[in-house]
């Protein structure tokens, strides 16, 4: 044997060879889970036998009686399923507002022992060096934690003002770290209008024999097709049955997407129950979700019971959500389902249908039960320049805000933003007073504001937006996907400037204001993304500030700040809002605010 093949060998030996001796019972079992059902998501069935593990790989799935031997330890597990943990097809960590550490810590007790996470909203801070900061924090998670490289930084290149750009070539430095095994979602619009850095991230991905995540809000027929012959190969886009049953047919994963603002599972999950089409290309991915959702519905988990009360079978549910996603990503040789020489990455369950979870494995080590983490995860310690990334050029006055015009009518036709992921542009008529727009709070069209915080350029984006039901006050954010700009939206631009230098104040986080005092906040010091705060802490805060958005500013939106921070979200329909002003998708350019 040459030099490469003996550290080959080497490596399988320590990693594989020494199944064979404990499956055929020449050497003891470390750990056997006697009894249970197996979830066989490769058959599509459930059927009664013991999982027997050596190190970190499952050796034997059947009866275990003659790999026992002394030192094992056996846990009876009669009467409850085993399961293959779950993976979650998409997610960016960040919108969480929790560290990797701390997302780790909820998701595991639930069953979810890896994430596919696109972290282009700390790359949109902080480039290609903030990644690598989540990239280290996730290498000492139990949890498997893949990178797929921000393809989009910034997402919208001279329609809003981001932190950094990610350059080809530091996105190929990225595909080639360790446990990095996609390049994150592309946007559809620069495939396809030729742009040659996003053509060359894609050419950079497939020469390393990686996934190309893809976006395709809103494409059909040549364009879509277009768009997966560029390398494309998934989308968690598909709105309806039509639009999933296209990209499926065209070869491309279909990935169901159920989030806190975006809910695609009960209109997708009809491709299954009344189409009857294979399940296999299709996965699970929660995308954008809210601490305070995650921890009362859970995440992949929620999905899951989520899909079985829409008529799916759970053991197929189990197989999108586990076998589906590691297939996908190439890396069924090790995980996504109990069979052996995969990882003991194992879920007993005390119930299918409800997935209630008894106890979590990750590489044959018990790390939660009952609910709970039972190992101690390391704390991170993030760097300091990542503590201070709000800039603003000076404290911020309420006439700063205004927007005047020109017309000596007593009202104007203005561009509308309604709330919301995909945000309608209608037309309002609006009061002018002195030359200046004012919003109508009556009728619930209220002011949105964008304040460049990278460069304290000064900048502000300024429009109206229709469907937040403020009655008072003011509310705003640090997050704004993807530039992640302060933005505001508020009843009177004295309450929006307070806003505004709040935010500033606490280096990033949410702020509510009322009659110029802060009414509630919630600090989001690291990158102005995430909280230094446990988990749990941080919900206490969430829910705090959404009681006071409805309590004292009298909106009825149940998750207003994550509502507020997709307002600036320039490459979904239709309009948004940026440093840089109203930006129309369909048009990709930046629009006027009065109609003419």
């Amino acid at each position: 044997m040459d030099s490469r093949q003996t550290s080959d060998y080497e490596v399988y030996k320590k990693t594989r060879g020494f199944l064979i001796n404990v499956a055929l019972g020449k050497e003891p079992a470390d750990l056997v889970l006697r009894g249970g059902n197996i979830v066989c998501v490769d058959t599509r069935e459930i059927y009664p036998a013991d999982v027997v593990v050596k190190g970190n790989r499952i050796a034997l799935v059947g009866d275990a009686s003659h790999t026992i031997g002394p030192k094992t330890k056996v846990i009876n597990v009669k009467g409850k399923w085993i399961s293959p943990g779950l993976m979650d097809a998409h997610m960016h960590v960040e919108s969480s507002m929790l560290t990797v550490t701390e997302m780790a810590r909820l998701l595991i007790p639930r069953g979810v022992t890896a994430i596919f996470a696109d972290p282009h909203e700390i790359g949109n801070v902080f480039g290609i060096k903030g990644v690598r900061v989540m990239w280290e924090e996730a290498q000492q998670v139990p949890m498997h934690v893949y990178i797929c490289p921000s393809s989009a930084v910034p997402t919208a290149m001279g329609l809003e003002t981001s932190g950094a750009i990610i350059s080809p070539d530091q996105d190929a430095e990225m595909l080639d770290w360790d446990n990095v095994v996609a390049l994150g979602e592309i946007m559809s619009p620069f495939v396809l209008a030729g742009y040659e850095d996003q053509q060359q991230k894609i050419s950079n991905t497939i020469a390393r024999g990686k996934i190309v995540n893809g976006h395709t809000e809103g494409i059909h027929g040549p364009s879509l097709n277009a768009f997966l012959a560029a390398g494309v190969q998934d989308s968690h886009n598909s709105f309806t049955i039509e639009e999933g049953l296209e990209l499926l047919r065209l070869g491309a994963k279909a990935i169901i997407l159920e989030g806190t603002i975006i809910k695609r599972l009960p209109s997708l999950a009809r491709l299954i129950t009344e189409r009857g089409i294979d399940p296999r290309h299709i996965l699970l991915c929660t995308d954008d979700m809210a601490p305070e959702d995650l921890y009362y519905n859970g995440q992949v988990d929620g999905i899951v019971r989520k899909a079985v009360k829409e008529g799916i079978d759970p053991i197929v549910v189990i197989q999108m959500a586990s076998l589906n996603c590691a297939e996908h990503y190439l890396l069924n040789r090790d995980q996504g389902s109990v069979v052996p020489g995969k990882l003991a990455d194992l879920v007993v369950l005390d119930d299918l249908n409800t997935f209630k979870v008894n106890q979590v494995f990750i590489g044959g080590q018990l790390v939660a039960e009952n609910d709970q983490m039972v190992v101690e995860l390391k704390p991170f310690k993030y760097p300091t320049w990542m503590l201070d990334s709000v800039h603003i050029s000076g404290k911020m006055k309420k006439d700063d805000f205004r927007y005047l015009t020109n017309t000596t009518s007593p009202k104007v036709n203005v561009r509308v933003m309604t709330a919301g992921v995909i945000n309608k542009e209608i037309h309002e008529m609006l009061p002018v007073v002195n030359g200046e727009i004012m919003p109508d709070v009556k009728n619930d069209v209220l002011k949105m504001c964008v304040v460049e915080r990278h460069n304290a350029s000064g900048r502000i984006g300024r429009g109206f937006v229709k469907g937040f039901g403020l009655k008072r006050g003011a509310i705003g954010s640090s997050i704004a996907h993807n530039h992640h700009n302060l933005i505001t939206v508020g009843t009177n631009d004295a309450d929006i400037a307070a806003v505004i230098n709040r935010l500033s104040e606490i280096k990033g986080g949410f702020v509510a204001v009322l009659d110029g005092k802060v009414v509630g906040e919630t600090f989001l010091p690291i990158a102005g993304l995430l909280s230094e705060k446990r988990g749990s802490e941080l919900l206490k805060d969430m829910d705090a500030l959404n009681n006071c958005a409805r309590e004292l500013l009298g909106s009825p939106m149940p998750s207003i700040f994550m509502e507020l921070s997709f307002s600036g979200l320039p490459v979904v329909p239709e309009l948004h809002i940026t440093d840089l002003g109203l930006v129309s998708a369909a048009e990709f350019k930046i629009v006027p605010l009065e109609v003419e």
